[in-house]
């Protein structure tokens, strides 16, 4: 092993969210609209609904 140390700074730039109006759903899109406040990243809703 050469010891060697690898840093990588990764930007958030974009928050993905998917939704379907639950309650889990809900608290989701709260911790990301945080996320997304913290990092100024825009942020994404996806909702995705079964032809029946």
């Amino acid at each position: 092993m050469l010891g060697w140390k690898v840093s990588v700074a990764m930007e958030t730039r974009a928050i993905l969210c998917p939704v379907d109006f639950s309650s889990s759903s809900e608290l989701a899109l709260q911790f990301a609209s945080q996320l997304a406040q913290q990092f100024g990243a825009a942020l994404h809703l996806a909702y995705v609904e079964e032809s029946p």
